[in-house]
């Protein structure tokens, strides 16, 4: 297809895929840097939700948990009764006690605390932390797939990771970052055997998408907008340019090289243009007769070994190589038009007996008077082949088994009446045997085979005789 287009096209095609390509790739960048920016916010936004998490639970672990009043339907964190002493002490914490006034207080423990905050965060702002552990205590803190990944990452040195997953139809970006152990955190984590420093476990925490994603859409359909603007601008300008620099003198040029295949008056370039254009237009114009002959020549040339390639220098007839060539056609055209091929196979009598008896040279002459006989009694288009020695075949396109045996009878009692004139008055006398075969539809290979059986009766059968394999 790019080989029927023109020049200026072409040229014009190349610039727009070069545009198209750069604005694409540049494009592409700003949109990954804002989709990047977009990633760094809700990174640091996660970092801040850490960090206020971390300090509420820092000021609830210097006083060692905080009591509050018991009120209605609140109950004890149960699981505080599973924290152990790490040695022979008494129970580290007590997660319920009685006041002076005998009203009862419940520990706050830094876990519980951030617990209710995450929930009140929920409600309010959409935004979801909680602490997970590989280890925990309370079951409810057990990770998810998300969550295992991050603790395994933390356990192999990497202080947080994030993600952006889709939640149902809500885009949502985690976070999760490592907790480390801290002395404070012992009084109820120590008899599970951590230690100051250690990774215990981390807060994940979620945080809606959609107004940052819509945001994001927002200004990547602006910088589409501006980036498809910008692109026209240039592009329509570009093209205008070129046309105007290459677009005449090229048309000229190909007007000019037409001409060269013809002999119509020639287009000549411009005068006066000393440019590159201007100079392959004289070029061509002063090469063009030159090129002419070339062509003649060569023409000439091809057809003349064409020719010798196909024809039997001896009898002047067609060649097994114009049979191979030619055969395939032929039979072609005859399935398509559903006609009957008929193909005659002659080979002389006793021809090693001429050859021996007056010599090679009266063999080969007796050869040229066979074929001028031949051709006498078959039509202009029928094929007329040396397929080897004293063999011939006469292929005889369109034509049904009837006439094919006729042919065949007159090229026989053709050879039987002729007198081959050797020198003087002298003549050699000599018969053919023809076998004839008509086909349809059928291989070519096939054929020979059978026309070849049929030539072979003939020859079994007496000599000097027709054998029909119809």
């Amino acid at each position: 297809m790019m080989h029927s287009l023109s020049i200026i096209t072409k040229i014009n095609l190349v610039i727009l895929t070069v545009l198209g390509l750069c604005g694409g790739v540049v494009t592409w960048q700003i949109i990954a840097y804002e989709k990047q920016q977009v990633e760094e916010m809700l990174v640091k936004q996660a970092e801040i939700i850490f960090d206020q998490v971390q300090a509420l639970r820092h000021w609830n672990s210097a006083y060692g948990g905080v009591y509050v009043y018991k009120q209605p339907g609140m109950e004890a964190n149960p699981y505080l009764y599973k924290v152990r002493p790490t040695s022979n002490k008494k129970r580290p914490v007590e997660p319920e006690i009685t006041d002076s006034s005998d009203r009862k207080l419940i520990l706050k423990n830094p876990e519980l605390m951030a617990k209710e905050i995450a929930e009140q965060s929920k409600k309010e702002h959409k935004t979801i932390f909680h602490l997970s552990s590989l280890n925990p205590i309370n079951p409810k803190n057990a990770p998810d797939d998300f969550e295992k990944r991050a603790l395994r990452a933390f356990e192999a040195g990497n202080s947080s990771v994030f993600k952006s997953l889709i939640n149902g139809d809500t885009p949502y970006f985690r976070y999760m970052r490592a907790l480390e152990s801290e002395e404070s955190c012992l009084t109820c984590h120590g008899f599970q055997g951590h230690k100051v420093g250690d990774v215990r476990g981390g807060i994940s925490i979620e945080i809606p998408m959609q107004e940052e994603l819509a945001e994001a859409e927002r200004k990547r359909v602006v910088i589409i907008a501006y980036a498809i603007g910008i692109y026209l601008v240039l592009a329509l300008s570009l093209t205008v340019t070129i046309r105007r620099l290459i677009s005449t003198p090229v048309n000229r040029i190909i007007a000019f090289s037409k001409g060269l295949e013809s002999e119509d008056e020639e287009l000549l370039p411009e005068e006066g243009r000393n440019d590159e254009i201007g100079m392959l237009g004289h070029s061509l114009a002063t090469t063009k007769k030159r090129i002419l002959r070339q062509q003649l020549a060569l023409r000439e040339k091809a057809e003349e070994l064409d020719l010798s390639r196909r024809t039997d220098p001896l009898t002047g007839a067609n060649n097994r190589q114009h049979f191979i060539l030619e055969m395939p056609r032929i039979m072609d055209r005859a399935n398509r038009d559903n006609s009957p091929t008929s193909i005659l196979m002659v080979d002389i009598d006793h021809f090693k007996e001429i050859n021996d008896s007056y010599g090679h040279a009266i063999g080969d002459r007796v050869l040229q008077q066979m074929v001028e006989h031949m051709l006498q009694e078959t039509r202009s288009y029928d094929m007329l082949i040396r397929y080897g020695g004293e063999e011939f075949l006469v292929v005889m396109p369109n034509t049904e088994n009837g006439p094919a045996v006729e042919v065949a009878e007159r090229i026989r009692k053709s050879m039987e009446s002729c007198h081959c004139v050797v020198a003087g008055d002298k003549t050699v006398l000599f018969t053919v045997s023809i076998g004839v075969y008509t086909s349809m539809q059928e291989e070519i290979d096939q054929m020979l085979l059978k026309v070849d059986k049929a030539m072979y009766r003939a020859k079994e059968g007496g000599r000097n005789m027709v054998v029909n394999r119809a």
